[in-house]
């Protein structure tokens, strides 16, 4: 069955029309016809059946059938907090995560991060990781829609964060992930550092704000491979898999 996300509300028994944009990709691109089914959610944690109506190259109708499931919210809220990297290591974080249960990202300005971006740049690149997320949540039959922070500065980010447990990932650290495996955790922030790792700053700022530094093990992780391998871990250990 395939998964389209809509802003719209979404109701059993009313047509829903499907912006241009959506309209486009399910005619042109899926090539769809009148009477194709598509499962549709808008976030609120329901998916609902769906049969085309009426489909032109700019306008696709659907009928709305069924509500086909309703998930709980998340056991585990997992915040990441990750450092912007250069390329698309960000693009991979958020869609993995997406896919493992993160519930929020936030893209963070640190000691190492050695680039800036203009307002434009930072709204492009925050519609475009919004985009990637809806696309990971289609696939992974996921109904809740994480969220997507804009990108903000360390220190404001770490003192904001009021989670049951705020980690910070650090080769080094003496405690390690194995040691928390006891805890009852339902609210995790976490935080993870650039290429060239946390600086003492980084790491002082975290500190300040109570985060507990943790280590993976003794292998050095890529900055795209930590906040995937913890995301997992920490889903095994305090959600629901």
């Amino acid at each position: 069955m395939r998964r389209l996300f809509v802003h719209s509300p979404i109701c059993v028994g009313q047509p829903l029309t499907l912006p241009s944009d959506t309209s486009h990709y399910v005619s042109r691109v899926l090539r769809s016809q009148v009477d194709d089914e598509f499962e549709v959610f808008n976030g609120d944690g329901s998916a609902y059946l769906s049969r085309i109506t009426h489909l032109s190259k700019r306008d696709v109708t659907l009928d709305i059938h069924t509500q086909s499931s309703q998930q709980p919210q998340p056991s585990l809220r997992i915040h990441l907090g990750v450092a912007l990297s250069k390329g698309d290591r960000l693009d991979t974080i958020v869609q993995k995560c997406t896919e493992l249960g993160a519930t929020d990202i936030t893209p963070l300005i640190t000691k190492h991060v050695a680039f800036k971006l203009n307002d434009t740049q930072r709204e492009k690149k925050h519609a475009h990781w919004h985009k990637i997320m809806l696309s990971a949540c289609e696939q992974c039959q996921q109904n809740h829609v994480p969220t997507i922070h804009p990108i903000t500065p360390l220190d404001q980010w770490a003192n904001e964060q009021q989670a049951d447990t705020a980690l910070y990932l650090h080769p080094y650290a003496e405690q390690s992930v194995h040691q928390l495996a006891q805890r009852s955790i339902t609210q995790l922030s976490l935080l993870i550092g650039p290429e060239g790792g946390l600086s003492e700053a980084d790491v002082r700022i975290a500190d300040t704000a109570q985060f507990e530094g943790v280590t993976l093990g003794p292998r050095i992780l890529r900055t795209e491979t930590a906040p995937i391998a913890m995301t997992a871990i920490a889903q095994f250990l305090w959600g629901d898999v």
